[in-house]
């Protein structure tokens, strides 16, 4: 898990606190909303232009990295001490 922090001008805090409070949320769970949404946004757009055989082969991995038959690496290095 990767941690972020930021630091907020007194405007930005103000606006976020405003728009955060329209859903009941605090500044930080309405920022991890935000992220989310864009994330959604990306992977929904690069699905969308994959061939199908790519799409599927994404699908398969995706399925098996659920259910744990895969696992991540931060660098190359590790994946070859696997």
């Amino acid at each position: 898990m990767t941690k972020l922090q930021l630091t907020l001008t007194p405007a930005e805090a103000a606006s976020l606190s405003f728009l955060a409070s329209r859903f009941g949320y605090d500044i930080t769970r309405y920022v991890k909303y935000l992220i989310s949404k864009s994330v959604d946004s990306v992977v929904s757009q690069r699905s969308a232009s994959l061939s199908p055989k790519a799409d599927r082969f994404l699908g398969n991995a995706l399925t098996q990295y659920q259910q744990g038959k895969l696992s991540s690496v931060d660098s190359v290095d590790e994946l070859f001490e696997l």
